[in-house]
């Protein structure tokens, strides 16, 4: 089994790990505090990011809109090739 700091940086507290991960400026980073070695270290988080998370919605959104844009545009013109 791999283990879970080897390669990490270390940090002896909770505030110092933040502040460095506020340095990596990465909405992604997480701080936690270690089982092996009971220090402090920065990783991926776990939990959504909610700014990725409102992009995808407005992409959603954006994407449906278009679609029905599309259709309407489609039929307008299906009805306007058969009274021509």
């Amino acid at each position: 089994m791999k283990d879970g700091c080897t390669g990490k940086v270390r940090h002896p507290d909770k505030t110092s790990a933040c502040i460095a991960a506020r340095r990596m400026k990465s909405a992604a980073m997480d701080v936690y505090q270690c089982r092996k070695c009971a220090g402090w270290h920065i990783g991926n988080s776990r939990k959504p990011n909610r700014v990725q998370k409102r992009i995808d919605q407005i992409l959603q959104r954006t994407d449906r809109d278009a679609a029905r844009r599309a259709a309407r545009y489609r039929a307008a013109a299906y009805v306007e090739e058969q009274d021509g």
